[in-house]
């Protein structure tokens, strides 16, 4: 997530310990932009491993959208963006950090057991993609074989949301 509010940006996070849920939460935070990933990881990882049932994790989509919702109707501007690149292209990342040694740190076996599931991840995300999309809080689908395409991508789109702030 990529938010912005004119005059100040506030942080959304709130974990409840019982419920385990993202809840908006108004404490005040210094004016620029935040990054939020894990209210998303909801409907991806939660539903393709199995670590919520059916019920718990299809219920997230309005969450999701209740909670964006929410937070633009208070001000606020929202752009997702989704990264994407090919399995050709992450199994070379990965080959290429695995011969790093400054690097390396950075893959897991828990990385190349997900590659395994490249088919579930795409269902789920191409479900999210379209289920949480709306115009106050649009996905910006960026390919991203190309580091720098991706980067100038992002950052024209975050320059054109900013501009375009009422």
């Amino acid at each position: 997530y990529f938010m912005s509010r004119r005059n100040e940006c506030r942080d959304v996070w709130q974990r409840r310990a019982r419920d385990g849920r993202a809840h908006a939460a108004s404490a005040p935070l210094t004016e620029g932009l935040r990054v939020h990933l894990h209210l998303h990881g909801r409907v991806l990882v939660e539903r393709v491993e199995g670590l919520a049932p059916p019920a718990r994790w299809q219920a997230a989509y309005a969450e999701i959208n209740r909670f964006e919702q929410a937070w633009t109707a208070a001000g606020n501007r929202l752009l997702k963006f989704w990264l994407h690149i090919t399995p050709d292209e992450q199994l070379a990342r990965f080959e290429a950090r695995r011969e790093d040694p400054l690097k390396r740190w950075k893959l897991t076996d828990e990385d190349w057991r997900n590659r395994q599931r490249w088919e579930d991840y795409a269902l789920a995300a191409n479900t999210m993609l379209q289920r949480c999309h709306a115009p106050q809080a649009p996905w910006v689908l960026v390919g991203a074989n190309n580091k720098r395409h991706a980067r100038v991508t992002v950052i024209e789109s975050l320059n054109t949301m900013l501009d375009n702030a009422d």
